[in-house]
């Protein structure tokens, strides 16, 4: 039982700090957490570079390719 015990108050306190840490702040501020895009969606429109237009994507690797095999 010496030994148990703080085990058990370690673990409930645990428990209380992951409450507090996820669930409390979706009581408090339910509006912030209203629609929130993944973090995977929020940034993919900006995270794909402009290309250049009539470029094609992989053209200068396969260029360089080919030049390598000639020389």
């Amino acid at each position: 039982m010496a030994l148990l015990r703080p085990v058990l108050v370690f673990a409930g306190l645990g428990v209380l700090l992951l409450i507090m840490w996820f669930w409390v702040p979706w009581l408090v501020w339910p509006e912030r957490y209203m629609g929130v895009a993944p973090s995977s969606a929020r940034w993919a429109e900006q995270a794909q570079p402009a290309r250049e237009e009539g470029s094609r994507p992989g053209r200068r690797r396969r260029d360089l390719e080919e030049r390598g095999r000639e020389e």
